[in-house]
């Protein structure tokens, strides 16, 4: 028997079934071991990591060793990314593998696995090195700087390698919003005689070549009247079809077309991917295979579409790690797959996207032309003629566009109302428009990604999770509360201030995440290693951690016991309201304090004695009651006991007495009735002992001097 291990459960059932006799496949269930929890779980000098077996992971452990003893061979088939890389190693070292066989597929397809096995390899301690590097030196981070922004703060705060810089991204945009001052600046415009209208290039007359905010200039240019045509050209021009998904552009297209949260387009993914019905779906190559390419031409050529001769290629970028194709359907033909609707949704975006990449770029024709004035123009400093311009175009041939439906290519056709021979002299009316500079946009889940993939900042298979935590630990919110389509990041009072008291940390300058994170890559590739990367950083780290300082973020006072720094807590309990804890673990002091109006208070412990119940015998004790200084009440040891006896019983001079209840019978029906009191109305009234009685009769009774009363005609 053969064993194959994959990280997903999901997976096993398709995969077996492709395998056939002879096979076992089960399950690592993501990953075995990691860091321990209570303890950082590496140290100087040596930096060498401490994995220990998660404590959810110790059955799954048992069963795969299990499973591997009996197998003549053990093929380790987890994600083809360096997570899995790491995870098969530890699967190697947990079950004490000798030799097992790396496999690796990007799509769930018999073909694929087949090859996969013809093309067994070793575990790569490269990919395994840097996946490593990244896990300590995220620890490193959380360990040394976290408990400090807590202590300081006096609430939870967290800091990350990653996710600080990506609060700080939108921080930095919301101050610069904040900052902006609107200003006026002019556009000049040109109309003729034959219907086209041309705006003034504004190159050469103002310092950023966009805005003329000195209206003196615009209206100097405004005197002009008569131009001639300078240049036009008439040109076909190619409009190439966008790129397959990477992970990045997936997460993007989804959250702006379907509305989806990079951690929902992961989690829809990943579905799809244990189906079979999509590539691997982190990666950052934006080419499909040449396997891939030849199979969606030839359905598009099926279905009687234009492709491309030769395979379009889009650059990829230098940071790249993923040696996988983009993202793409296994089987082209398929129009709908997935088990929820938002499953099916976000296939439909990759097959679109895929099957468009194949098809001919659209071809327009684009029609440009450059108006001059005939004089000179004295604008301040500056004497030069004034250049106009305007452009049109109109589809030629549609290529890929005819397929695009979800993700729109837009109104295409511009056609322009008239044309100009170069040469051709015209008059001209001018025409100045007032025009105001906007704010920069605030980010959204979208273009945060697209920036800190241009930055270089985290890799594919993080961006989701960088979202959510910074989402999840109030860093950030989405929207204004007010509109549900305002889908803007603004950063939090918390996250500004968390961005300010880390503003010393070398980890935090954009420049230094990006060339940590090449770093990383250098390790993937075999030419740098793990030890001379983590003990930089961890020198760094600990050397800046005193430079960290944040204000209290709590209400403070002194502890009216030890006079120490305590903090104001809200209880999660319903209706308990607030409590004070010391801010230092180590005190010495009461746990918990009372709260009094904002102002912590100890109150002396009631020593609560204990007797027999005189209504059932079992064991309850005496209870101050809240606020008051004399009065009490009894209740049962064990709530349970309760249920067959009182459950809050009546305390007079220290003894606790139970109070039989009233019964009788029903003046309406004849059954029983018990007598009950509110205390919230403070009034008696009457109800069937049990409930079944009240059908027919009435569920409350009144009550009249101690007796049931159901007044006529109710």
């Amino acid at each position: 028997m053969k064993l194959m291990i994959v990280e997903s459960p999901n997976k096993v059932k398709k995969i077996k079934g492709y395998l056939g006799d002879g096979w076992r496949v089960s399950a690592s269930v993501g990953h075995i071991r990691d860091l321990p929890d209570k303890e950082m779980g590496v140290e100087p000098p040596d930096f060498k990591p401490k994995y220990v077996v998660s404590p959810d992971k110790k059955k799954v452990v048992s069963d795969l060793k299990s499973l591997a003893s009996g197998a003549s061979e053990v093929y380790l088939a987890t994600d083809p990314d360096r997570e899995g890389e790491a995870i098969a190693f530890h699967l190697k070292m947990c079950l004490g593998l000798t030799n097992p066989k790396r496999v690796t597929f990007t799509e769930i397809t018999k073909s694929a696995i087949s090859k996969a096995i013809q093309n067994t390899r070793m575990i790569d301690n490269n990919l395994v090195s840097a996946q490593e590097s990244r896990r300590v030196l995220d620890r490193i981070v959380g360990y040394h700087i976290s408990p400090l922004l807590t202590q300081q703060a006096g609430i939870p705060l967290s800091a990350g390698r990653v996710q600080s810089p990506a609060v700080k991204l939108t921080v930095l945009r919301e101050r610069e919003i904040r900052e902006f001052r609107k200003r006026n600046y002019y556009v000049v415009e040109i109309h003729l005689a034959n219907g086209l209208t041309a705006t003034l290039d504004a190159k050469g007359w103002c310092e950023d070549g966009k805005h003329i905010f000195d209206k003196a200039v615009a209206e100097a240019i405004a005197e002009a009247n008569k131009v001639f045509v300078s240049k036009s050209v008439v040109e076909e021009k190619e409009a190439k079809p966008r790129a397959p998904f990477t992970t990045s552009t997936l997460q993007q297209a989804a959250s702006s077309i379907l509305k989806f949260t990079p951690a929902n387009t992961m989690k829809y993914a990943q579905a799809l991917f244990e189906q079979g019905a999509i590539s691997y779906h982190r990666t950052d190559t934006p080419n499909l295979s040449e396997d891939a390419f030849c199979l969606v031409k030839e359905f598009l050529t099926s279905i009687g579409k234009d492709t491309q001769q030769t395979q379009l290629k889009w650059a990829t970028k230098e940071s790249a790690q993923e040696a996988h194709e983009a993202i793409r359907p296994t089987d082209p033909a398929v129009e709908n797959c997935g088990e929820t609707e938002q499953q099916r949704k976000l296939y439909q975006l990759i097959r679109e996207r895929t099957l468009a990449s194949v098809m001919p770029p659209a071809v327009d024709i684009v029609t440009s032309i450059e108006f001059t004035t005939v004089d000179e123009i004295t604008a301040g400093e500056v004497v030069s003629q004034a250049k106009f311009t305007v452009s049109g175009k109109v589809q030629k041939y549609p290529g890929w566009r005819v397929i695009a439906e979800i993700e729109k290519p837009g109104s295409n056709d511009n056609e322009l109302p008239a044309t100009a021979e170069e040469g051709e002299e015209f008059d001209v009316e001018t025409n100045l428009l007032t025009k105001s500079t906007e704010p920069p946009s605030r980010f959204t889940e979208a273009t945060l990604i697209k920036a800190l993939e241009k930055l270089g900042i985290g890799r594919p298979s993080t961006y989701a999770s960088i979202m959510e935590n910074i989402k999840s630990r109030g860093y950030i919110i989405i929207g204004d509360g007010k509109k549900k389509s305002d889908n803007k990041i603004r950063p939090t009072e918390t996250g500004e201030m968390l961005v300010d008291a880390l503003d010393a940390m070398t980890f935090m300058n954009l420049d230094y995440t990006r060339i940590l994170e090449s770093h990383l890559d250098k390790i993937a590739a075999g030419q740098s290693n793990y030890f001379q990367l983590v003990k930089s950083v961890y020198s760094s780290i600990t050397s800046e951690a005193k430079n960290i300082k944040i204000d209290s973020l709590v209400e403070t006072a002194d502890c009216p016991q030890c006079g120490k720094a305590v903090k104001r807590l809200k209880s999660k309990k319903k209706g308990v309201g607030h409590f004070w804890v010391h801010m230092e673990e180590e005190h010495g002091c009461e746990d918990f304090l009372d709260d009094d109006n904002g102002i912590p208070v100890y109150r002396e412990k009631y020593d609560s004695p204990v007797m027999d119940c005189p209504g059932c015998g079992n064991e309850i004790k005496r209870l101050k009651k809240k606020d008051t200084d004399d009065e009490y009440f009894w209740v049962h040891t064990n709530e349970k006991h309760a249920k067959n006896c009182v459950k809050f019983i009546k305390d007079e001079d220290g003894i606790p007495v139970v109070v039989k209840d009233q019964s009788c019978e029903c003046p309406g029906c004849g059954k029983p009735v018990i007598r009950r009191y509110s205390q919230a109305k403070e009034f008696h009234f009457w109800v069937h002992q049990t409930q079944s009685h009240e059908k027919g009769c009435h569920k409350f009774i009144n009550d009249l001097d101690g007796k049931p009363t159901i007044e006529q005609g109710a």
